[in-house]
């Protein structure tokens, strides 16, 4: 595993935390997203996960499509 995944995974996991931790304190979503400074649907998404859907998630990670992704091969 990669520094730059390891720091991922554990900015997630540190994130996932404080939104719980907010969340149980009463926070709304739009509260929290600017404590975490996150979009809303990504606070709401983290709130809504369990320990163990959260561990599954934050293991696969995100993967984004660049528009550079089809033109590799030329540059």
């Amino acid at each position: 595993m990669t520094t730059s995944k390891r720091r991922w995974e554990f900015k997630g996991v540190s994130m996932y935390h404080k939104v719980q931790d907010l969340r149980e304190k009463g926070f709304s979503y739009q509260e929290i997203a600017f404590e975490v400074g996150s979009t809303r649907t990504t606070a709401t998404k983290h709130a809504k996960m369990d320990l163990f859907q959260a561990k599954e998630y934050f293991e696969k990670g995100v993967q984004r499509k660049s528009e550079f992704d089809d033109y590799m091969d030329f540059i």
